[in-house]
């Protein structure tokens, strides 16, 4: 959960309903955001939310690997990925 003062607001995500929720009074629900509906992907695991000095939200996707990034009304903005390679590990002693 992060929590916005400026607006007084408190957003949650819920990785069983794979969803981001926007609250107000910390009880009601002002929005809500089904995050498979801007992935494409339905396990998305959301695993941390931040809200940014522009009082923008992101969100860390473990099993898409993945962030979102959210306007304070819950508006999509863009989504990041690591372009990381990497290459074969081995385990063991040489």
């Amino acid at each position: 959960m992060a929590f916005n003062p400026t607006i007084n607001r408190l957003y949650a995500t819920d990785a069983d309903q794979d969803t981001l929720f926007q609250l107000s009074n910390g009880t009601t629900i002002v929005k809500s955001v089904q995050l498979s509906s801007i992935t494409g992907y339905d396990n998305n695991t959301p695993s941390y939310i931040s809200i940014d000095k522009f009082g923008n939200v992101w969100i860390s996707l473990y099993g898409y690997e993945r962030l979102l990034k959210f306007d304070a009304s819950l508006n999509y903005l863009l989504s990041a990925a690591p372009s990381v390679t990497f290459g074969a590990f081995a385990s063991g002693s040489p």
